[in-house]
């Protein structure tokens, strides 16, 4: 994660390294976590390809190419402090 605006992955393995905003086409990123369980990211984001909202994906922590949108909800409005947590039960 580099700022709001520009988030980035990058694997020692291989030196790789991916524009996960340009890639996942978002902006304004408000909250990223890990899940050591299932070794995935969630980025939670306010804008996805220009359109104002919450964007909730997922991504395995070996292939940012491999992201699954879980929620696109297009509401307009600017949301500004965001928390996210895996529960499992």
């Amino acid at each position: 994660m580099a700022s709001l605006n520009d988030g980035l992955w990058y694997s020692s393995h291989d030196h790789q390294e991916v524009d996960i905003d340009l890639l996942l086409e978002i902006d304004i990123i408000k909250c990223l976590i890990f899940d050591e369980e299932e070794n995935e990211f969630y980025i939670v984001s306010n804008k996805k390809k220009g359109l104002i909202g919450f964007y909730l994906t997922v991504f395995p922590e070996s292939d940012p190419y491999k992201s699954t949108n879980l929620t696109m909800i297009k509401n307009r409005l600017d949301i500004d402090s965001v928390n996210l947590f895996i529960l499992r039960g």
